[in-house]
């Protein structure tokens, strides 16, 4: 077999795989598209609820301070919800919620710093404001 003949079909076959590249961007692509939507919102609505315990906690590894808010919602449900607001409710106290359905399928609660807006019909009565609890300094290590 002659030698030019035989270069011929391996430059086929490379010429192959070469045409699947820009299939396999496109695929790459979309996946990556999904990945950013998975953080999307779908929906979000406020819910009210009762505070069974707020307390902050720190993240072991990274030394890091994170609210951990339960709240017992008006449909009996007991929910874990976050907050970056500078302060926790009072337990006992109402609060409104950000309940946010994700586009994936996944529910998140998170809690603004804001008291539940009274339902009373009277203009006159007011929520409580929030108390101003900060949280005592906690050592951290520094390498």
């Amino acid at each position: 077999m002659r030698e030019e003949t035989q270069k011929r079909p391996d430059r086929l076959h490379r010429l192959d795989l070469a045409s699947w590249l820009p299939s396999l961007a496109v695929l790459l692509v979309l996946f990556g598209g999904l990945l950013a939507v998975h953080t999307t919102v779908r929906k979000e609505r406020p819910i009210g609820g009762t505070v069974l315990s707020a307390v902050w906690r720190i993240n072991q590894d990274t030394g890091q301070r994170y609210s951990d808010i339960h709240v017992a919602l008006d449909n009996k449900a007991q929910v874990r919800a976050g907050s970056l607001a500078p302060a926790l409710p009072k337990v006992g106290s109402r609060i409104t919620l950000r309940k946010r359905a994700m586009l994936l399928g996944y529910t998140t609660y998170q809690w603004d710093g804001s008291p539940a807006v009274a339902r009373a019909a009277s203009p006159s009565v007011r929520p409580e404001p929030a108390p101003s609890t900060t949280p005592a300094p906690t050592p951290v290590s520094i390498p």
